[in-house]
This record gives C-alpha cells, sequence and structure tokens, in this order.
C-alpha cells in the first residue's frame, strides 16, 4: 500500500535531478509554507494498549508519536550500532506476519494555495541522518494523476497546523475562512483511498460561531495509546490566538471552545470559560474590533521531567508576555505575566518560546537538569519589535533578564543562579556599549523574525568548550530576516559556567553567560604552546583564509604584528621608531624572549585577558586603522559608516563659509568642533564626472596641488584671477559649532608638526623645532646631521580653529611664497591651507570629505567609527550626555590621567598613563654609531602612553611624544619635552581575528524564515516562506523546509 506512493515519489525526485535542460527551472514542491506538524504512520497492531498476541489485527495507520520516537532509537556518541527498538504490543510474534515500515511524516501548510504538503522521513537516530540526503526529504504526491507534486486542499490561508493528541489528526487554523480543518492523516497516506478534510466552524459554549481570523495555534502534545485505532474525531485541545478578539481560546475537537486567556485594555488576563464572543471578522456580518492586546504568538510546552504544563502568549501590542499553568487535561488553572522593558510605550511580541525547566549550570557534556548547581529556572523567549530577542525567568521571579551584560564587571562572579538572569538595570552590572536594549540582537543587521527551544540530551565525550558545534544542554533557535538561522545558548553543559582565575583563558564569560549566542569558534582556550610548553615565536592558529575561507580557531589576537605605515616625505624609515606605536610587551617563554604585541597571541596570558575583556562584542575577523587626523566615514562592503567623500554645497556670505548638505550627515558621522573639512574638487583625470552639469573641471596653472575645482564651463576664464588663491590651495578647513546639515566652517593656519603639547615659548624656539622636524626626513645620525629648515616666519601663538590649548607654532607670511606648497597667504599675514572663496568660485555641487583634528581616528572595517556624538535641540550636534564609555573612536596625544588598571576602570577613556613597553633598540659600538654584533637588544623601558578601550578591546599607544636622539639614531638620549613626531595621514594598523563567530548550523539556506518548530529527536525545523518562483534557469526561493539535527547541527536536509 504505501510502497505505490513512494515509488511515484522518488520517481519523480529523480525525474526532477537528472534534468539536463539548462533553461529548466528548479522543480519546487512547496509554495508559501508557513508551518509543520508532525505524525507517526505505518504498521500497527491493535492492542488496545496491551501486550501483544498473534491473533490481534494488523492495520496501516497513524499512531501517536511516541511510537516513531521509539524506533527511533537513542543517539549517542559512543554509539556505534542502532539496534532495533519497537513499541510495546509491536513486537515480532514468531509465525505471525510482519508490520508494515513505520516513518515520520511532516505536514506542512502552505498559506497562499490553502494546502497541505506531506514529507517522509525515517525513524533513526539523528545521528543516522545523512545531510541533503533526497529520501530524507521527500514531498508526496498526494494527486499522482496531475501534474507537478500536489498539496491537500485544506482551507482558505491557513496559518498554522498541529497534530491532535493521539496523532491522528492534523488541524489547520484558516486565517481567510475564520475556521479550522481537520486532515485525517491516515486518509491522506493511504495510496488507495482520498484525503478526508473536515472544515470545522468555532463555536463558543452556546453554539454560537465565532468568525475570528487566527493567527497562531499549538496543541496539547501526543500522549495516546499506541496499539489503539484512530478515534473518529481529533482528540485533545487546540489553543488558538485570536488579535482581533483579544482572546486565546481552548477549543476542543468538535471545534468548541471550552476555556480560554481573555485579554483586557489595560494588558492583564483572566481566565474565561467558553462564553466568549469577538466581533466577526469573515462572512457577510464583519464588525468592527475593540482596543487591546493582540496575542499572535503561542507555544505549549509538556514537561514530563517536573510534571508541569504551561503555555505562552505574546501579543503584537503589548510588552507583556504571559505564561498560563495547565491542568492535567490542559485547561487553565492560572496566569502570570511579566513586564517587559519598554523604553518608548510602543513594544510588542510577535513570537515566543517557552523552555522546559532546567537545572542551571553544569560542564559534564550531557544534560543535568536534577542537579544543576544554579537551581531551577524557566524561560521566555521572546522576538520583540525592537528587533531584539527579550528573556524572561517565568518559574520563580517572573522577571526579564539582561543579556547584555558588560562581563568586564561579572568577570569575578562565581554564582551560577545570578549570572542564570541578570537584573535589568543594576548600576552595578551596566549593559555593553551599543546595546539596542536587554534583549539578544542578531548580528549582520538582521531582525529577528521567530524563535523555538530545543534541548540536546546526550553525552559528549569532548573538553568542554572545545568543539562547540558538540551541543548538550537547552539552546534557542532564531530566525533572521537575513536568512540565517542562530543558536543562543539557555544553559550549555557543553562549557564552563565561570572563568577561573588560575586560568585566564580557559573559559571566557562573554561566551559562558546563559542567552548569549553561541559562538562557532573551536579551540577558544588555546595557548601559545608547543607540546605543552609556552613559545613566543607564534602568531596563533593560522586566521581565515581570504581564498579558501579556512575555518578559524583559537581565542581573539592579532593575525601579524600590527605596522606602522608611513611615507618616506614625513619621515625616514631609519627613524619611525620615533613615531607613536602600540604598546610591546615581554614574552619569556621556552623558545626565548621577545617582544611582542599586547594584542597578540603569544602575550601573557593576564595581559590577553585585559586587552581582550569581551569576546561577544569583537567581530570574527576585523582590519583596525588608527590614522592620524583620519577620516570619519569608512565605506566596505561589511559596514557603511557613509561615503568617505559626499557631496553638498558650499555658502558663503556675511556669516562667513559654512558646508550644506540636506541629508543631514554631520551629527552620525561624529562631526565635532574643530575638525577638518577637506574640499576634494575634482580629478582631472576623469574628466568632468566629478563636476554638475555645464562644469568643467578646472585646474588652475599655478596650483601644485592634483586636484581642480568644478567651475561654470562658461565663466573659467573670468573665475580664474579671483578665485585663484582657492583654486591654488589645500582647500583643508577647520569646523567651527557643527549642526545636523550643517557645518561652518574657518580657515586653518598651517601649525608645525612639532610643536610641544605643554605650548611652544617663542618664535625661536618654533624655528629650532622646525629644524627638528626638517630633521626627521634625513638618514644620518644627530651627531652627522646639520639639516636646518628652510627660514618661515614662526609666531608662538594662541590657534583658535584647532580649539583652546596652549601656544603652537603658526606660520605666518608676506606673500605665499612664505608658505608651505598648497597653502596660501591670507589677509592676515598667516599660512593657511584653504581661503575663504569668493562666492562665484563654489556656486556648483561641491565634494568634501570630513576628517579629525589632532587626534588618531580608530576605525574597524566591520565596526566603524565610535563615536559618542547624537543631534540635540535644534540639530546642534553634541555629545550623547548618557553615551557609553566605550563609544569612542579617538585618541589625542594628551589625555587625563587613567583612573585604575582594573578591567572596569573605563573612565577616563582614552587616559594616560605609564606602561612598561618591550621593544628592541639599536646597539653601537662604543663611541660610534655603527652597529653591534648583535646588532640590537630586547629592552623594557618605562613608556608614558594613551590608554584607549572600546567595546571588544583594549590597546595602549606608547610614545606620543619623543625626547630626540643625542648621538645615534634610536638612543633617545635627546632633551626635548613633550614634542609630537606624528604627522597627518601616519596609519597604525592591525588585524584582528578570533573575534566572536555566532554559531550557524551548516547549509540552512533560507530567504524569509518565518517559523522555526522543535521537531522530534532534538531536531529543528525552519519553515522558509520563500519570496521567488523561479520561471527561468534561477533557482526558485518560493518556500522551503529545513531541518537540522540539535545533536549534530552539521546535518541538515532541505525541502523544497
Amino acid at each position: 500500500m504505501r510502497a505505490g506512493l513512494l515509488v511515484a515519489a522518488l520517481a519523480a525526485a529523480a525525474g526532477a535531478c537528472d534534468s539536463t535542460d539548462p533553461g529548466a527551472a528548479t522543480a519546487i514542491n512547496l509554495d508559501r509554507p508557513v508551518d509543520v506538524a508532525f505524525s507517526c504512520f505505518g504498521g500497527l497492531r491493535l492492542t488496545g494498549g496491551g501486550p501483544a498476541t498473534a491473533e490481534q489485527p494488523l492495520t496501516v495507520s497513524a499512531m501517536p508519536a511516541t511510537a516513531c520516537a521509539i524506533r527511533s532509537g537513542v543517539d549517542d556518541e559512543t554509539t556505534t550500532t542502532v539496534d532495533e527498538r519497537l513499541p510495546p504490543g509491536q513486537e515480532r510474534i514468531e509465525g505471525a506476519p510482519g508490520l508494515a515500515s513505520v516513518d515520520y511524516y511532516a505536514f506542512i501548510v502552505q498559506s497562499v494555495p490553502g494546502t497541505v504538503a506531506v514529507a517522509r522521513f525515517d525513524t533513526k537516530p539523528s545521528g543516522a541522518f545523512a545531510a541533503g540526503s533526497i529520501t530524507e526529504g521527500n514531498v508526496l504526491d498526494s494527486d499522482p494523476l496531475t501534474p507537478g507534486k500536489n498539496g491537500i486542499s485544506v482551507g482558505s490561508l491557513p496559518i498554522a497546523i498541529a497534530t491532535d493528541r493521539a496523532g491522528c489528526h492534523v488541524t489547520t487554523a484558516n486565517a481567510g475562512s475564520c475556521d479550522l480543518s481537520v486532515l485525517d492523516v491516515t486518509s491522506s497516506l493511504q495510496f488507495n483511498s482520498s484525503a478526508i478534510v473536515n472544515r470545522v466552524t468555532v463555536t463558543n459554549a452556546g453554539a454560537q460561531p465565532v468568525l475570528a481570523r487566527p493567527a497562531a495555534m499549538v496543541a496539547e502534545p501526543a500522549s495516546g495509546v499506541i496499539g489503539q485505532a484512530c478515534p473518529a474525531q481529533p482528540s485533545g485541545l487546540v489553543y488558538v490566538a485570536y488579535p482581533a478578539c483579544h482572546l486565546v481560546a481552548a477549543i476542543d475537537g468538535n471545534g468548541r471552545i471550552v476555556a480560554g486567556v481573555q485579554f483586557a485594555a489595560d494588558g492583564t488576563a483572566t481566565i474565561t470559560d467558553g462564553n466568549v464572543s469577538c466581533a466577526a471578522e469573515c462572512g457577510a456580518g464583519v464588525t468592527a474590533g475593540t482596543a487591546g492586546p493582540r496575542p499572535v504568538s503561542l507555544d505549549l510546552v509538556d514537561d514530563a521531567r517536573v510534571g508541569t504544563r504551561r503555555l505562552a502568549i505574546g501579543a503584537e501590542n503589548s510588552n507583556r508576555v504571559t505564561v498560563v499553568d495547565l491542568d492535567a487535561s490542559y485547561l487553565p488553572t492560572a496566569i502570570e505575566q511579566v513586564a517587559l522593558v519598554d523604553a518608548d510605550g510602543t513594544l510588542g511580541v510577535i513570537d515566543v518560546a517557552l523552555s522546559k525547566q532546567i537545572g542551571m549550570g553544569g560542564t559534564s557534556g550531557q544534560l543535568n537538569d536534577d542537579i544543576g548547581v544554579g537551581g531551577q529556572a524557566q524561560f521566555v523567549y521572546a522576538v520583540a519589535t525592537d528587533r531584539t530577542v527579550r528573556v524572561a525567568d517565568v518559574l520563580d521571579d517572573d522577571r526579564e533578564c539582561e543579556t547584555q551584560a558588560d562581563p568586564r564587571y561579572l568577570h569575578d562572579q562565581t554564582s551560577v543562579s545570578q549570572l542564570a538572569c541578570l537584573p535589568i538595570g543594576d548600576p552595578l552590572v551596566p549593559r555593553r556599549a551599543r546595546a539596542r536594549g536587554p534583549g539578544i540582537t542578531l548580528p549582520v543587521q538582521g531582525a529577528p523574525l521567530a524563535v523555538t527551544t530545543f534541548s540536546v540530551d546526550r553525552a559528549i565525550s569532548a573538553q568542554a568548550g572545545s568543539d562547540p558545534q558538540r551541543l548538550a544542554g537547552h539552546y534557542a533557535a532564531i530566525t533572521s530576516t537575513t536568512g540565517s538561522v542562530f543558536l543562543a545558548n539557555i544553559d550549555d553543559d557543553s562549557y564552563y559556567d565561570t572563568e577561573d582565575s588560575g586560568s585566564p583563558l580557559q573559559a571566557d564569560l562573554s561566551l559562558a553567560l546563559p542567552h548569549q549566542l553561541r559562538d562557532a569558534t573551536p579551540g577558544r582556550s588555546d595557548l601559545a604552546e608547543r607540546e605543552s610548553e609556552f613559545i613566543c615565536q607564534t602568531d596563533g592558529p593560522a586566521p581565515p583564509d581570504a581564498v579558501n575561507q579556512v575555518s578559524d580557531s583559537g581565542g581573539p589576537r592579532t593575525a601579524t604584528t600590527p605596522t606602522r605605515n608611513v611615507t618616506a616625505a614625513a619621515i625616514a624609515s631609519e627613524k619611525t621608531s620615533s613615531l607613536p606605536g602600540l604598546r610591546g610587551v615581554l614574552c619569556d617563554a621556552t623558545d626565548g624572549q621577545r617582544a611582542v604585541s599586547e594584542l597578540s597571541f603569544a602575550a601573557p596570558l593576564a595581559v590577553r585577558e585585559a586587552t581582550f575583556p569581551d569576546w561577544g562584542s569583537l567581530e570574527a575577523d576585523e582590519s583596525w586603522r588608527l590614522e592620524w587626523e583620519g577620516r570619519l566615514s569608512n565605506d566596505s562592503s561589511q559596514v557603511v559608516d557613509g561615503p568617505p567623500v559626499r557631496i553638498g554645497l558650499v555658502r558663503v556670505g556675511g556669516t562667513g563659509m559654512r558646508v550644506v548638505d540636506a541629508s543631514r550627515p554631520f551629527c552620525a558621522a561624529g562631526v565635532e568642533p574643530h575638525d577638518q573639512v577637506v574640499l576634494r574638487g575634482c580629478d582631472p583625470n576623469q574628466g568632468n564626472l566629478d563636476c554638475p552639469l555645464d562644469y568643467s573641471c578646472y585646474v588652475h596653472p599655478d596650483a601644485e596641488v592634483a586636484t581642480g575645482s568644478c567651475l561654470p564651463t562658461d565663466q573659467i576664464d573670468f573665475l580664474a584671477g579671483p578665485c585663484r588663491d582657492f583654486l591654488v590651495s589645500r582647500r583643508v578647513y577647520s569646523v567651527g559649532a557643527a549642526a545636523a546639515d550643517e557645518l561652518p566652517l574657518v580657515e586653518r593656519p598651517r601649525v608645525l608638526r612639532t610643536s610641544p603639547l605643554t605650548g611652544c615659548t617663542s618664535a625661536q624656539q618654533c624655528q629650532q623645532l622646525a629644524d627638528v622636524e626638517a630633521r626627521l626626513v634625513t638618514s644620518a645620525h644627530p651627531v652627522d646631521d646639520d639639516t636646518t629648515a628652510e627660514p618661515r616666519m614662526w609666531a608662538c601663538e594662541q590657534e583658535p580653529s584647532r580649539g583652546p590649548g596652549p601656544d603652537r607654532c603658526v606660520m605666518h607670511c608676506q606673500a605665499d611664497d612664505d608658505c608651505l606648497s598648497g597653502d596660501v597667504c591670507n589677509d592676515a599675514g598667516v599660512c593657511v591651507m584653504g581661503p575663504v572663496p569668493p562666492l562665484q568660485c563654489v556656486t556648483g555641487a561641491q565634494r568634501y570629505e570630513m576628517r579629525a583634528s589632532e587626534a588618531f581616528v580608530v576605525i574597524g572595517s566591520r565596526t566603524g567609527y565610535l563615536h559618542p556624538i547624537v543631534e540635540g535641540p535644534g540639530g546642534v550636534c553634541q555629545r550623547d550626555p548618557g553615551a557609553h564609555p566605550l563609544e569612542v573612536g579617538r585618541i589625542p596625544l594628551t589625555a587625563p590621567a587613567c583612573a585604575g588598571d582594573g578591567l572596569t576602570d573605563l573612565l577616563p577613556n582614552p587616559c594616560s598613563l605609564t606602561v612598561p613597553h618591550a621593544e628592541r633598540q639599536p646597539r653601537y659600538q662604543a663611541g660610534t654609531c655603527t652597529l653591534a654584533d648583535p646588532s640590537d637588544e630586547l629592552v623594557v623601558r618605562s613608556a608614558s602612553g594613551i590608554r584607549f578601550r572600546n567595546r571588544g578591546f583594549t590597546l595602549t599607544v606608547t610614545d606620543p611624544t619623543y625626547p630626540g636622539d643625542a648621538t645615534c639614531r634610536g638612543d633617545r638620549g635627546g632633551t626635548l619635552v613633550g614634542v609630537p613626531t606624528v604627522f597627518p595621514g601616519m596609519v597604525l594598523q592591525f588585524r584582528q581575528v578570533g573575534g566572536f563567530l555566532p554559531m550557524v548550523p551548516d547549509d540552512v539556506d533560507t530567504t524569509m524564515p518565518v517559523r522555526v518548530v522543535r521537531g522530534p529527536q532534538d531536531s529543528v525545523w525552519v519553515v522558509d516562506e520563500g519570496d521567488f518562483l523561479s520561471s527561468g534557469a534561477a533557482a526558485s526561493t518560493r518556500g522551503r523546509v529545513v531541518r537540522f539535527e540539535g545533536a549534530n547541527i552539521t546535518t541538515v536536509n532541505t525541502i523544497r
């Protein structure tokens, strides 16, 4: 009986796979699936629940799901063979006919066509499934005589499906017709019969129709007796959410409402009987609804371990999560509600999932709920309208949990029960920087769509944390608008619960805390070792290869030694050690001593822990640049701060000069007073492509800069004279008081690069310091270097365009020739990098970029530029008074003194301090500048530094100033005080690898995963509604269902 149906299905699948027509559309079996339910079907001995005898009749029928669960056996890492397991009463009897095969079936409801598709999968341990196998995901054909794969018509716009208690019927809730449909499982799977579908009108206790549109449905779990014949009517209850009626109704197999949970306008909920009424939403007498909570999501968990049955409810326009206790008949007995934090009064919940009761804590590699050291807990996971997943403890505390606590403040916390649900608003444990709220935030700009919880109960032998793909414990699966499915740890029994002060890198609390996205990187506790001995000559495990995407492992670190990028025009390569750098630390190991970066894999363990205090806030792989006076925008494929070069209008008038941009980018970009705006003009190599229509890219014949400026084509000859100073200059200006749409600009004078940070004292000193600057570009030793700077007119004075501060060495002039190339002499006799032009010179749209002033800009290839600037009243750009201290992206050369060295000493940030700094310095023969043998030596010296912290790492920029050399290069014997050598465009850069990599089951390829469901044997089923039906060679994404195994998340099967 079953053979004919399966052969037909396999033949159709094989035919689709064997097609060689390159223009054929991808075969598609599903169309807008939205939910899935499961049943067990096959050979059954009708024992009535008693012992088996040879005389008992055999049939082919639906049966309780436990029959398939028993046949599927136990998935255990130590099991090498699958023993046959048969339910009581279904054993083989010698001499009696055998039973037909028994399999699981997935019933997939498809909303748009109003049908149910059916797929078969084997009864076997989850570890025995093979990824991508065709036979483990066949969509069956309900009508082989009609072309294509056909589903079973059930109703109008079905939105949910559930299996009844006996496993013999599946029920759909139909939003298009405001009723239910009941599908007989046995008739739908027998080859020679038509599927029996009954439409059921929902009625109240008075037998009056309830014509409300359903939004969600769950059923009481399967618990029938194996060996009993299927009843004619569905057994057990279904709970249906009716948003417009503010009701979740308990409905029996006849469609009668027998109980419910009614929501009042104020959000409170009460238990009701079947005497309910709702505004009609279907049929001829449609009536208007009333205001109130709109329940749209349900989850029901029967926890056999503790004997509880609970229903969770989420409403799309209420911040309250409702949990209902159910009795043995699954009728409501008590209600509790948890209010989620709702800052602006608009929070709602679009999906909920309820965990089992959990014994928190444990690292044994298997479930230990009866003996969890952190006590018992139960959690609701709620997909909220703020694009996060909120978590609430609903067992005893009835409160929301903080999932974004900064682990720096929990470093010494060893109480598993305290960590199980951190309180919100605890001043001693503040939230992470840039957290959207207390909920779980997904990466890659995705918003969560659906969530479910699942458990993996198997023993794994691997060391805790060594292989994150091995699960043992309780988890959540969260689908995203990006199409990905993320896993979150609820109680991970395969990893440590707290940090170990004696082994700083054995566990990281950001990975150990409950309610965190699961990390996918193996070998997190790996150390710089060879044969269990510490070594220095290592950069750690090989980072991901850019071409082959080789998997990463190990903890956070730099992929290679950080580099310092300089230009020969600014400093000789032999003198780069006089520039600021990143702190080095001493590595002392079996392969010798070495100076390594504090960011490196070989740094001492305590340094590594302090350098990377929150792994969860680190991107998996990110390149970082610290550029002196760098751009405020980073535009790449991973993150967009906004284009580095933008287009705006420049206005010149009675109020001065300003750049105006209607897109209002300036506060969001982090512009601060005294920053720089560079008018980029146009590239003459591009012709007139950079200019507006009827404008030409003009380069003045006197210009020594490489860029031109866009001038009206018909006015170039007329404007070349009046605009000359503007056209030949660098066109660099300082920002006044910034606003969101406008930046006042002032002329920016030329200041000596080596102006002392403590202030100059005289013009004579400025000329001497100009000589110091001039010698930086020569390779000669000081004893041999008599280079002097070209005489300039220096003044030691205030320079307000760069902000308040000590006197600076400002270049004065009488004519342009007295200034550096690209600078011009203004009317006040000061060399400026860009003059205020006549209005006619800037009539067209202007390309511009924004740069910081007198600071390193810290910018990541994925994170971008972090800053605390927001738009305030009147559109003025201001520092956010509530900004997190780690939301900074600038490192100046001067900063307040650090308050301490602890993980939580975040303010001031940045801050100045003195640190031991390890480096290699040149060795010279006595009395000469001839290098000795060996030519350098490892030293650890006391160095001034600026410590900088952001969300994921802490680093120290050393030597913001340089004392100069006395005799030989690098001897540091000079007497300069507070003199910097840094120059615009100097870059310190490094590639950070080993950051947080969210766990995403392999090959879960979805487009719009609207539902995620707990399946049999700890499997997780993702229902992808899809968005595209191909009519050509392109693959369709109209819908699919993806199954992955909780016990082996690399095993993924797709039903299309």
